[in-house]
């Protein structure tokens, strides 16, 4: 192997490094929201939030959550409890609420992952 095919291996090789990290700033696989990661699937955690986008479905309302340290993105659910709708609608409104005013939500719940996402489940919105 002489010193231009070195060099040809060595340039390919620093292209296919340097698409990945591009890639990866892209789409936000080497940073988290909040440092939530896949292996804290279970682990309950408080979040400071911004709510960026809500959409509800069958009683369950779906919130898009921007870290604003990084200004990366989580997805949440806040599941429709029947047992205390007073409750779920308080949240439902404070989260609306946020998300029209641009301030902060503080979220507790629990981690998870559906459809191969990482998301919180929300216990609690104040």
């Amino acid at each position: 192997m002489d010193a231009r095919e070195v060099t040809k291996w060595l340039a390919a090789f620093a292209f296919i490094v340097g698409a990945y990290f591009l890639f990866d700033q892209l789409i936000g696989r080497g940073s988290y929201a909040f440092g939530i990661t896949r292996a804290m699937r279970g682990e309950f955690v408080t979040v400071q939030a911004q709510v960026v986008m809500i959409s509800s479905g069958k009683g369950h309302v779906f919130p898009i959550l921007k870290d604003p340290s990084n200004q990366k993105a989580i997805n949440a659910v806040l599941f429709r409890n029947d047992d205390a709708p007073e409750e779920n609608l308080m949240q439902r409104e404070l989260l609306e609420a946020k998300r029209l005013d641009g301030t902060l939500v503080t979220i507790e719940g629990k981690v998870e992952i559906y459809n191969e996402e990482l998301e919180i489940i929300i216990g609690k919105v104040y």
